[in-house]
C-alpha cells in the first residue's frame, strides 16, 4: 500500500514546479511592464503561502510513514527549512515599492526552486514505481 503514498506524493508535488513557473512568468511580465506591481505582489504573496503550506503538508505525510520515506524527508528538508527562514522573518513577502530591486533575486530563486523541484518530482517518480514493483512481486 506503500505505493498509494507515493503516488499521492508524486501528484501532489507537480503542484510545487508549475506555481514556481507561474512565478517566473509573472516575474518576466512584470519586467516587461505588463503586470502592475500591485498585481504582482497580490498574485504571488498569496501562490507563496499555498506553496509553503503544500510543501509544510508534504513533509508531514511523508514524516507519518518516515521508515518509507526517510530519504524523501532528507531531501526535503533544506527547502523546507529554507520556507520556514522566509515565513518566519516574513522576507516571503513581495512588497510593490522594493520590487524592482527585489525581481532579479526573486527570478534566480523561481529557477532554483524549479530545477530542486524537478529533482525531487523525478525522485518521486522513482519512488512510486519502486514501490509498485514491490507490490507486484509479493
Amino acid at each position: 500500500m506503500i505505493f498509494i503514498l507515493w503516488l499521492l506524493v508524486w501528484l501532489f508535488s507537480i503542484v510545487h514546479p508549475f506555481l514556481n513557473g507561474i512565478y517566473l512568468i509573472t516575474f518576466l511580465e512584470y519586467e516587461q511592464n505588463q503586470i502592475s506591481s500591485m498585481a504582482l505582489c497580490k498574485n504571488v504573496n498569496i501562490m507563496i503561502k499555498i506553496e509553503y503550506i503544500s510543501h509544510l503538508v508534504l513533509f508531514v505525510v511523508l514524516s507519518i510513514f518516515f521508515n518509507s520515506t526517510y530519504v524523501a524527508l532528507i531531501l526535503n528538508a533544506p527547502i523546507l527549512i529554507y520556507h520556514l527562514k522566509c515565513y518566519l522573518d516574513k522576507s516571503y513577502e513581495l512588497d510593490p515599492t522594493d520590487l524592482y530591486r527585489e525581481i532579479g533575486k526573486r527570478k534566480k530563486e523561481s529557477i532554483a526552486h524549479i530545477v530542486y523541484y524537478v529533482i525531487l518530482f523525478g525522485f518521486y517518480l522513482y519512488s512510486f514505481i519502486r514501490a509498485v514493483i514491490d507490490f507486484e512481486a509479493h
